[in-house]
């Protein structure tokens, strides 16, 4: 039998057997041996560069005689981040009455919650929203009718709109489908996305949610997209194996393994639960059980290394810029090209008036240019030497994902 091959720390080691026990329900035997060998300060920081600091605080309550009394600011971290959770979800509420009949349903978030066996202990971050594209411009009227503002940051597949503390992301669009032809398969699969919605539950809210198919869709497409930008955090990883341990025995996974193998993110899902299960004590079903625990393992260090969107290293977090353009390429574009693409497409977003008129385009690219190489002198920015070498190691494991390869000769 294959073996795992483990050279994580041990503060790690017993921040995933913690959360295991967390998704799964079954207790891991834990000594007072190994909560006196670790750090603690290590432990509390690794969660909370993870965003999965509420699960370890609710994990840690039978061990909490080992804890040291001196950690004042981790009960203050932990109360904070459950403010700001009962916040959002306010927000969500609000959010709810505002829409009225227009259809539309919570990307990720509290959606993502729904999966987990206590959903309080996911932490929540912006509120992501789908809308018809054709009601772009009568949500937009109904926020801003209700004290939200325009921030003037239209992406390619969303708006954000603001109001005091309340952030909202009003997709048209998901984030990270792709170019060609899995972009096109996907976006004919989710036209009927929005009228197959349900009412999801976090703990005693409800809210409208994509149903289980559809919802396995959003979060590869969206967990693609951060691993092959910024960086992937456990948070993710918890997401897909709460995901997988609620649904694995139902019967649209026919349809999404035939969907996965289509659009070329069906490596991806296996991989993603196959990591799942050697590390969080997750499911593994049979369709993934054929990904060898070394590739799993590289997920899950480079997953510990990054941390959630890449918040322990952000040199090595930028490298996603000579990944991938957004997730949208897969792994198979070099550095230069990608770079490219994300300096057209920030300078579009940045300068509107491009738009208007793209004889502007090469000027403001190289000005964009010039900025960077003074900031890079005066050591207000990271050289793209260092940035390339981040992107080459990283790569080197996403291009065993084979994430959007397909046969296109089979799907033409």
């Amino acid at each position: 039998m294959e073996k795992r091959v483990i050279f994580i720390t041990k503060e790690q080691r017993v921040l995933l057997c913690l959360l295991s026990s967390e998704i799964t329900g079954i207790k891991k035997p834990l000594q007072e041996a190994d909560f006196n060998e670790i750090n603690w300060e290590l432990l509390f920081r690794e969660a909370n560069e993870q965003t999965v600091t509420l699960m370890l605080a609710e994990a840690i309550l039978p061990y909490k005689k080992y804890m040291p009394k001196s950690f004042v600011w981790w009960k203050h971290t932990v109360v904070n981040t459950v403010a700001a959770n009962i916040k959002t979800v306010l927000i969500e509420q609000e959010l709810n009455n505002i829409m009225g009949d227009y259809p539309f349903f919570i990307l990720k978030g509290m959606a993502a919650a729904s999966y987990y066996p206590k959903p309080h202990e996911r932490i929540l971050g912006d509120i992501d929203f789908l809308i018809h594209p054709s009601h772009k411009h009568q949500v937009t009227q109904l926020l801003e009718k209700n004290g939200y503002q325009d921030w003037n940051s239209e992406h390619i597949c969303h708006v954000v709109f603001k109001k005091d503390y309340a952030r909202l992301e009003m997709h048209y669009e998901l984030s990270g489908i792709p170019y060609g032809t899995p972009g096109k398969i996907i976006r004919e699969f989710l036209q009927d996305a929005l009228e197959h919605r349900h009412m999801a539950v976090f703990d005693a809210w409800k809210f409208p949610a994509p149903n289980d198919l559809y919802h396995g869709i959003v979060l590869l497409l969206h967990m693609q997209h951060h691993m092959l930008g910024e960086g992937l955090g456990l948070r993710h990883l918890c997401d897909w194996a709460c995901y997988i341990q609620k649904t694995y025995e139902k019967a649209f996974w026919n349809v999404m393994l035939d969907l996965l193998e289509r659009i070329g993110l069906l490596v991806y899902a296996k991989v993603m639960t196959k990591t799942s299960s050697l590390y969080l004590g997750t499911i593994c079903p049979d369709w993934a059980n054929n990904i060898e625990n070394t590739l799993c393992h590289e997920i899950l260090s480079d997953i510990l290394t990054g941390g959630n969107f890449g918040r322990k290293n952000p040199a090595r977090s930028k490298s996603g810029i000579m990944i991938s353009e957004h997730g949208k390429s897969g792994t198979r574009h070099g550095k230069i090209l990608n770079l490219f693409h994300v300096l057209r497409h920030t300078t579009a977003v940045k300068y509107p008036v491009v738009k208007k008129c793209p004889l502007l385009s090469p000027f403001l690219w190289f000005w964009r240019v010039f900025l960077y190489i003074k900031k890079v002198l005066s050591g207000q920015q990271t050289s793209l030497f260092k940035i390339a070498a981040f992107a080459e190691e990283r790569k080197n494991i996403y291009k065993k994902l084979h994430i959007f390869e397909i046969n296109e000769k089979k799907e033409s």
